[in-house]
């Protein structure tokens, strides 16, 4: 329904004169007055100062005041009000998304392969999380069993008949079994030794080792061949190596890398497939499918660390049964694609841990509170003894 132009001007008029409500907007001290012509002219109307009664509409918004209202920082609050370090604490990250090395053809025909996107954060989070915890491959690692009290060639023959028997069989085990070989073979451990022992003798000191029988002869047939076709040594090839009985690539690359100081390639064993498949770095079916994956992109400088970086990760925070991911950084951090964590839990131990922080906090003012106030009790009463001997001294005086 319109109105008409002396109704609306009416009403603009009573709208001026008549006081309004204080309103947080803010309202300029000088104001125009009103010309004075015909009340049903447009010069009537009230000056800019004075809005007009705008007719109703359900899509109004309320317009924010536009000026300056003082505001009070956190550092001006009292302790006691203060914001808690909760809610600066940094939301739980989303689990990470799969981000494989991808092949990239060029123009002439050539492929490269373009290595995982997050590969070297995840690489070094996991080098600082291996130093916090030491596995067994870190103390009684393949590399670290050899008998230094040895000539360098019976140190390398130990190393390679360590890898043999370390084959399905964990560290701890292999530890003890070459701890037997070196105090029980006669005249040490050694090639020479190793072809005069009988296999039941043999077999008896490394029994705890699986597949112990095939590996006694796997052993025994080595140190023959050995003899007879290197010249007593270990073959310094990954060719040589490999035609050894018992000797797969795994080995033989180790075995390169520990015993000759060459790394000509990955040692890949079940730590290493798996983890790098859970990274989402690829997805190969089986040890040989992910070292040359990984020989595709990874720097050659981190060919020999690698295998005892995973596997020191797979004995400590990602074992194959029971994985720790809430304690493992890369599935807090959302860097694993198949980190599997209980996010509340993750959530209620930083509730924790900031409660803990406040608490400390609170008995470090306490112990500060009760220091003070012993020190002003000491004050006082020096003072009080001060006043005392005074005013004997004056009461002498005055005798």
């Amino acid at each position: 329904m319109r109105t008409s132009r002396v109704s609306r001007d009416t009403a603009s008029v009573l709208a001026a004169l008549t006081p309004r409500r204080s309103s947080r907007r803010a309202i300029s001290t000088t104001v125009t007055p009103i010309k004075q012509e015909s009340p049903l002219s447009d010069a009537s109307l009230p000056s800019d100062d004075y809005s007009t009664t705008p007719e109703p509409s359900s899509n109004r918004k309320r317009k924010r005041p536009t000026g300056t209202y003082p505001t009070t920082s956190p550092k001006s609050l009292p302790s006691s009000v203060q914001p808690s370090a909760a809610s600066s604490t940094a939301p739980i990250p989303k689990r990470a998304r799969r981000q494989p090395a991808k092949q990239i053809k060029a123009e002439d025909g050539t492929v490269t392969v373009a290595p995982p996107a997050n590969w070297e954060e995840m690489y070094s989070v996991a080098a600082a999380m291996r130093k916090l915890r030491t596995a067994p491959v870190d103390t009684m690692g393949c590399e670290t069993l050899a008998d230094t009290t040895r000539t360098p060639r019976d140190q390398r023959f130990q190393t390679l008949v360590a890898l043999m028997l370390s084959s399905q069989t964990k560290d701890t085990v292999t530890a003890v079994a070459m701890q037997n070989l070196q105090r029980r073979l006669p005249g040490g451990f050694s090639l020479e030794s190793v072809l005069a022992v009988e296999p039941a003798t043999l077999n008896g000191m490394i029994d705890k080792v699986g597949f112990h029988n095939n590996k006694t002869k796997y052993i025994k047939a080595t140190a023959e061949i050995l003899r007879d076709r290197f010249a007593g040594d270990i073959p310094d090839s990954i060719e040589g190596l490999v035609s050894l009985p018992g000797v797969g690539p795994k080995m033989a690359f180790l075995t390169m890398s520990a015993a000759w100081g060459r790394d000509e390639g990955i040692g890949v064993d079940v730590h290493v497939h798996r983890i790098t498949n859970l990274w989402g770095w690829h997805k190969t079916k089986n040890p040989e499918e992910t070292r040359a994956s990984l020989e595709a992109w990874l720097p050659k400088d981190k060919w020999h660390n690698i295998n005892t970086l995973l596997v020191g990760l797979g004995q400590t925070y990602c074992p194959p049964v029971g994985r720790k991911c809430g304690e493992c950084r890369l599935g807090v951090e959302g860097l694993c694609p198949s980190a599997v964590i209980d996010r509340k839990q993750i959530k209620a131990k930083r509730e924790v841990k900031i409660e803990d922080e406040v608490k400390a906090e609170v008995e470090v003012k306490t112990d500060l509170t009760d220091t003070v106030g012993a020190g002003l009790v000491e004050t006082q009463k020096s003072i009080i003894k001060k006043e005392e001997t005074i005013t004997s001294d004056l009461e002498d005086a005055g005798r």
